[in-house]
């Protein structure tokens, strides 16, 4: 989580590499043929393993976003529970889980305004593609922006993608909590 996205990038690019890289390797130490697999020139494999590295990269921050929200979490509920004789799961669903919905509506939120906007890794990985395979928004602007030049049409673009991440957090707090936006 700590290392830029670029040296992520760099670096899973290297574990993908088909010829010397350390997933072939491994695959091949269990017998299997792994010269069709290409994994970053193949277009059905490409998007998977840019998920890969992003699943990789960012779950530690999920879970210290949630990690947070269990500590802040109130002992009491969990003494009358126990009281009351709720079981585990009882108390997972019951408790747990309510008072964990604002740190889960956080990640979320973090989550998918990242992902709307991801670019570094794409970029260090596929350049988008195999053809078009691994394009994003970002990575479109960009391309638009400096390989075509049109700079106009980019900030159009780039005005664009913040109202639709604007609208789509506002439709994750109208959704997950209907309150929050009181």
């Amino acid at each position: 989580m700590i290392l830029p996205p670029v040296v992520a990038g760099v670096t899973w690019r290297l574990i993908y590499n088909p010829n010397f890289g350390v997933l072939n390797g491994i695959l091949r130490l269990f017998g299997l043929d792994t010269r069709r697999w290409t994994w970053l020139a193949d277009p059905s494999l490409a998007l998977p393993a840019v998920i890969l590295v992003d699943v990789w990269e960012w779950t530690p921050f999920v879970f210290l976003i949630l990690l947070a929200g269990l500590q802040a979490i109130p002992q009491e509920p969990y003494e009358a529970a126990r009281i009351d004789g709720a079981n585990a799961w009882q108390t997972f669903f019951h408790i747990t889980l309510p008072l964990l919905i604002p740190a889960i509506l956080v990640a979320l939120l973090l989550r998918t305004m990242d992902l709307l906007r991801i670019f570094d890794q794409i970029f260090i990985l596929t350049q988008g593609g195999p053809g078009f395979a691994t394009e994003t928004v970002s990575l479109y602007i960009y391309k638009t922006a400096f390989r075509f030049y049109d700079f106009g049409y980019a900030a159009v673009l780039s005005i664009v993608l913040l109202a639709v991440t604007m609208v789509l957090c506002r439709l994750y707090l109208r959704f997950l909590k209907p309150n929050a936006l009181e």
